[in-house]
């Protein structure tokens, strides 16, 4: 019976796990009846799926939606961190970015997710402003943070 119950609970652990994360490496020990989940696949699994909310701090407008200086060398900044409550900020993932085809979007740390114009350097970003096509392919896949329910 308890190793029955053992493995109920590892198969229910694991589907939560699952659904909480995507695809999840996972084992269970047969000498102890225990599940153990791999952190680290629980942390590719999240860089590999792009679909997750990033934000931008600072709300929609195209300013806070245009690379400038300060981003030279770490890219147009999102976070994988929703913001504080009453913050403003600007919402997406990584593949509505990408699908733009205007801008590329890629976590490239824990929390962090850069975003670097197609086809030209960072600074043709910079240089071309509030109204340049990479502000406006951003502008168009970001919603305002706490409209989405």
């Amino acid at each position: 019976m308890a190793s029955a119950v053992a493995g109920f609970v590892a198969g229910f652990v694991a589907h939560k796990a699952i659904d909480f994360v995507g695809s999840i490496d996972f084992f269970a020990s047969k000498e102890k009846e225990e599940v153990k989940i791999d952190a680290d696949a629980i942390l590719r699994s999240k860089k590999q799926r792009k679909d997750f909310p990033i934000y931008r701090y600072g709300g929609t407008t195209p300013g806070n939606l245009t690379s400038q200086k300060k981003d030279w060398d770490t890219g147009h900044s999102f976070s994988t961190i929703p913001p504080r409550p009453g913050r403003a900020a600007a919402v997406t993932t990584i593949n509505k970015l990408n699908a733009t085809g205007v801008v590329f979007a890629e976590q490239d740390g824990p929390t962090h997710v850069k975003v670097l114009p197609v086809g030209v350097p960072l600074q043709t970003w910079i240089d071309a402003g509030s109204n340049s096509i990479w502000t406006r392919a951003v502008k168009s896949v970001v919603v305002k943070w706490g409209s989405v329910k």
